[in-house]
C-alpha cells in the first residue's frame, strides 16, 4: 500500500483509474478489498510491542502516578 501511494504518480492511468483519486478513493479501493487490514495490522503492532526486539520503536508504558 504505502509503495502504491508513494509512486502513484509513476503509475499507468488504468492503474490509477482503478486505485482512484489520493486519498480517499486509494483509501477506499484497500478497504474494500481488505475491510480488516487495519484492525489486523494494530493487533500485529501491538503484539510486536511486547517483543525485545522491537522496544526501541515503541515508546515506553506510562508510569502509574501515585
Amino acid at each position: 500500500m504505502r509503495n502504491k501511494k508513494h509512486h502513484y504518480h509513476e503509475l499507468p492511468p488504468e492503474v490509477q483509474e482503478a486505485l482512484g483519486e489520493l486519498p480517499e478513493g486509494f483509501v477506499d479501493y484497500f478497504t474494500s478489498r481488505f475491510p480488516r487490514l487495519l484492525m489486523h495490522t494494530h493487533a500485529a503492532l501491538h503484539f510486536c510491542s511486547h517483543e525485545r526486539l522491537f522496544h526501541p520503536y515503541y515508546l515506553p508504558p506510562r508510569q502509574q502516578m501515585t
